[in-house]
C-alpha cells in the first residue's frame, strides 16, 4: 500500500495553531479521485474546503469536530487500501491508544470524549485501525440495545 497523497493541517495565519474538521465526506476506504471534495475545515478566520490531489483511497486521521494540530495529518490517499493495515504506525502519537495488536488503535479527540464520559471500555475496539466519534455511537447502540 503506497501513499499518494498526505494532506495535512494547513497554517492559514501566523497564530494560527489549530484548525477544525467541520465536514468529512467520504468514510475510511473510499474510492476518490483528483478533485473531489475531502473535508472542510474552519480556522478562527475563514472556512476552507481541501481536496484530494490524487485519485485512491482516503483514510483519515481526524473526525467532525476534532480540532486539528497545524501540521498534523489529516487524511492520507493510497493507491490501495487494507483496513487491516491502512496508516500502520502513521498517526500521531497522543491519538495511540496501545492494544495487543500490531499496531496501536487510533482514537479521534471526539471519539475519546465521548468514551470518558459514557465510561466505555477501549477494547470494545480492538481491531479497528482509527476510533471516530460515529464509531462510539454505534457501539453506545449496541451495548444499550
Amino acid at each position: 500500500m503506497k501513499i499518494l497523497e498526505q494532506i495535512t493541517a494547513p497554517q492559514e495565519t501566523v497564530n494560527e495553531e489549530f484548525v477544525t474538521v467541520t465536514k468529512i465526506y467520504y468514510n475510511n476506504g473510499d474510492k476518490v479521485k483528483n478533485g473531489d471534495l475531502l473535508m472542510d475545515i474552519e480556522t478562527s478566520k475563514s472556512t476552507r474546503s481541501i481536496y484530494c490531489t490524487a485519485s485512491g483511497y482516503v483514510r483519515y486521521f481526524a473526525s467532525d469536530g476534532d480540532d486539528v494540530k497545524v501540521g498534523q495529518i489529516m487524511a492520507e490517499v493510497y493507491d490501495s487500501f487494507d483496513i487491516d493495515t491502512a496508516g500502520c504506525g502513521k498517526t500521531p502519537a497522543s491519538l495511540e491508544v496501545p492494544d495487543s495488536g500490531a499496531c496501536a488503535v487510533t482514537f479521534s479527540k471526539t471519539a475519546l470524549e465521548l468514551i470518558k464520559k459514557e465510561n466505555i471500555d477501549r477494547n470494545l475496539f480492538a481491531g479497528f485501525d482509527f476510533v471516530t466519534l460515529d464509531d462510539v455511537k454505534e457501539m453506545l447502540e449496541k451495548l444499550k440495545g
